[in-house]
């Protein structure tokens, strides 16, 4: 989209007028606001440098926080007495939280975050909230846990979920008795038996 395309379309979040450019920020002149550009998006908050700096600080702490799960998956890889698969499994995870760590942050790097120096328990007392629920990081945890195992203890969790609900109805369990029922691969959603499938298998054919 042009520049003068745009320029139609965008208007003051405080009283509605149309902005004009100024280089790398779209200006009001009537309320005599700057409205910056973030990675080429204009910026369009009632108060943008405060929104701006609000953002900046909850995905800063987004990333303290997934540094500090990455340094307690470490240091309890350090644990002398882990079962191999336990150490595979957390190995492969402090790796993907590692790199996951690296790609976010690069990712966010026009929102220029390494202006921000307030620590972990800086943000926790000032109870700083993360990014909503529903949005970049809501499935974070569960790729890691769903991913990481390996194809070992997958399949072991399949083996086992497929022996408790063999004699299941599908059609009064859930969907995940009707997959394994039929022999469809789901490993992938099978990875974390909860005791909840347990007593579906064992409850959902009583009346």
């Amino acid at each position: 989209m042009t520049t003068g395309a745009l320029r139609e379309l965008l208007a003051c979040p405080r009283c509605d007028a149309p902005l004009a450019e100024g280089g790398t920020v779209w200006r009001c002149a009537g309320c005599d606001v700057d409205f910056p550009h973030v990675a080429g998006i204009p910026w369009l908050f009632a108060e943008p440098n405060a929104a701006l700096d609000e953002w900046r600080g909850r995905l800063h702490f987004s990333l303290q926080k997934l540094e500090r799960e990455r340094q307690q998956i470490a240091a309890a890889l350090a644990g002398p007495s882990l079962r191999p698969t336990t150490r595979a499994r957390l190995d492969g995870l402090e790796r993907a939280t590692r790199d996951h760590e690296v790609r976010l942050r690069a990712l966010l790097a026009p929102v220029e975050l390494e202006q921000r120096s307030a620590t972990y328990e800086t943000y926790l007392a000032l109870r700083t909230r993360l990014p909503p629920d529903q949005g970049l990081t809501t499935y974070y945890p569960n790729i890691h846990r769903d991913w990481c195992w390996g194809e070992t203890e997958n399949n072991a969790s399949f083996e086992t979920l497929a022996t408790a609900l063999r004699d299941v109805p599908p059609r009064r369990a859930c969907r995940l008795a009707g997959e394994l029922k039929y022999g469809i691969s789901c490993s992938s959603i099978v990875t974390s038996p909860k005791p909840f499938s347990s007593n579906a298998a064992r409850h959902s054919s009583s009346p």
